[in-house]
């Protein structure tokens, strides 16, 4: 019945569940990594590392595991057997427990992927207890590889396989990405057994919006990777030769080649050594701009230079972190400026000059410069009136702190000035 019941979750996680993946084509990697000018592609795989790297090196705070316990109880309301389960990891939970209760028969897991798959910040930092617990496990386990007989009969090379369904879609993509990168954005969990593998794929459900596929993934044990483990010992079931990968783990796609016999999709990959020489420049960049921070907050400064300001601004507003917020909002409007969706841009920068004047000093210089904008944005949108209004408040603020030689004040001055007429009457353009 217990085996029954293991296979019963397996088949639901491998086919209701979707994997949180992102691709990195061949052409993304080619192009220039800058902090300015980054593909989208690498944008998603990058700014998961960067999100892992900042939750791992997070110290642990009191209320972490509760954040956890109250998101899975928000999401079990009227389940009691879940709510027993809930009270059960409140009282019981230890940290060499924490593949235990990834793998145990209940909606943790799903929650968890959840999160991930849909990137939401403020859920995906709930859980970075567990996250942080699960990755210190699966790390200390790699560590002692050698110790597990990973590599049997001294042999480097193994093979690692999982069955399941997944979208077309999904699967046209991994096609399309032949030659370049996956990032499993999610604890991936495989079998040494193909048999195994090939019979959760045969039994997966599959509809005209899905292919049943096989993970074939070639491990280099003799390479520096990201941690992966053998769990047999460590999981609710005892599964045999179960090797569970690293959250955020990246894999070449060597070739996908569909399977007449078995009538599946097979993915054949390589986990990626870190020093892999092309994307030697994702992790440069990713060192190059995490540096030795630790806190959430540096994570939304980082990506506010990748371009990713909905992402930024989740951060912002859960840490109730005012200046983050005024600079991503800032951006976002400076954005829909560029884009001419003028009456965006209006709106964000008065949110950024209501923070602005709840934030800094009365005389602060920064007020001005929230004018400048709002006056230049109602300058495009053919608002004369508003923008006249906000250059003589811009004016009014910079001389509050700066002579009349300044730049910025002289810069006001001269936007200002198109306005003005001979006999000091405003006029409009």
């Amino acid at each position: 019945l217990i085996e029954k019941i293991h296979e019963d979750q397996k088949l639901r996680n491998l086919t209701e569940d979707p994997l949180p993946i992102s691709i990195l084509t061949r052409m993304a990697i080619a192009k220039e990594t800058t902090a300015k000018n980054i593909s989208k592609e690498m944008g998603s795989i990058l700014w998961f590392q960067l999100l892992v790297e900042v939750l791992l090196r997070m110290p642990h705070a009191d209320d972490a595991k509760n954040d956890l316990i109250q998101i899975w109880r928000n999401n079990s309301t009227g389940n009691s057997t879940e709510l027993d389960i809930i009270v059960e990891f409140e009282r019981k939970y230890t940290s060499e427990k924490a593949i235990w209760w990834y793998t145990r028969e209940s909606s943790l897991y799903r929650i968890l992927n959840k999160a991930l798959r849909e990137q939401s910040i403020n859920m995906i930092f709930s859980f970075r207890f567990f996250l942080n617990e699960l990755s210190k496990q699966v790390t200390e386990l790699y560590n002692h590889r050698t110790e597990q007989n990973l590599n049997d009969d001294n042999d480097h090379t193994i093979y690692v396989y999982r069955g399941q369904a997944i979208a077309k879609e999904v699967l046209e993509q991994i096609q399309q990405g032949i030659g370049g990168f996956i990032s499993i954005n999610s604890f991936f969990s495989t079998n040494r057994s193909k048999t195994i593998a090939k019979s959760f794929a045969k039994q997966a459900k599959i509809t005209e919006h899905t292919r049943r596929i096989l993970w074939r993934i070639t491990i280099d044990c003799c390479l520096s990777t990201k941690p992966y483990a053998d769990v047999e010992h460590f999981t609710f079931y005892k599964t045999e030769n179960e090797i569970l990968f690293m959250l955020g783990s990246i894999f070449r796609i060597n070739n996908v080649i569909f399977n007449d016999k078995d009538q599946l999709y097979v993915l054949d990959l390589t986990l990626c050594a870190e020093n892999d020489f092309e994307l030697k420049e994702v992790f440069a960049y990713l060192k190059k701009y995490i540096g030795d921070e630790t806190s959430i907050v540096s994570l939304g400064n980082i990506l506010i230079q990748m371009g990713e300001y909905d992402k930024a601004e989740q951060i912002f507003i859960k840490e109730d972190h005012k200046e983050g917020l005024i600079t991503v909002t800032e951006q976002k409007g400076n954005y829909y400026l560029a884009i001419k969706d003028y009456q965006r841009s209006i709106e964000h920068y008065e949110i950024v000059l209501k923070l602005r004047q709840e934030v800094f000093p009365i005389s602060h210089p920064d007020i001005g410069k929230s004018y400048c904008s709002l006056a230049m944005a109602n300058e495009f949108y053919k608002n004369y009136a508003n923008a006249i209004d906000y250059y003589q408040h811009a004016v009014k603020q910079y001389q509050r702190t700066m002579k009349d030689n300044h730049p910025l004040v002289i810069q006001a001055k001269h936007n200002l000035q198109k306005y003005i007429t001979e006999d000091n009457q405003t006029t409009h353009l």
